[in-house]
């Protein structure tokens, strides 16, 4: 492994330990309980990415906090790392499918819009 990969390895560990230690603050605080009226829980089991989406200011942020409370952060910290390290790992993950399509759906839609 290069010498600058290395160094972005560190680079990014340090980030996620930053992390971390930001959550835990956050998450020492007192913040209201949102009511909602999905199973959180059901979509954390997911391994699909989970994005949060709304306007500014809606508390976007302490929701994600809220939802990550009890979460393995060494787990996280310990696959980022695996992909980081591992060059056959990282090489998998990269060819694997995409469940959220293959990134030209735009692409396809300007061209049927231009074609009508």
């Amino acid at each position: 492994m290069s010498t600058r990969m290395i160094k972005l390895n560190k680079k990014m560990r340090n980030i996620l330990l930053q992390q971390r230690q930001e959550r835990d603050y956050l998450a020492s605080k007192t913040y209201l309980k949102r009511h909602v009226d999905i199973h959180i829980d059901d979509y954390l089991k997911s391994n699909l990415i989970k994005v949060i989406i709304g306007p500014r200011r809606a508390g976007k942020s302490v929701f994600g906090l809220q939802m990550l409370q009890g979460t393995n952060y060494e787990k996280i910290i310990g696959e980022v790392s695996m992909l980081l390290d591992d060059e056959a790992a990282y090489e998998k993950m990269s060819k694997a499918v995409n469940p959220y399509g293959d990134g030209k759906a735009c692409e396809r839609i300007v061209n049927y819009l231009a074609q009508i």
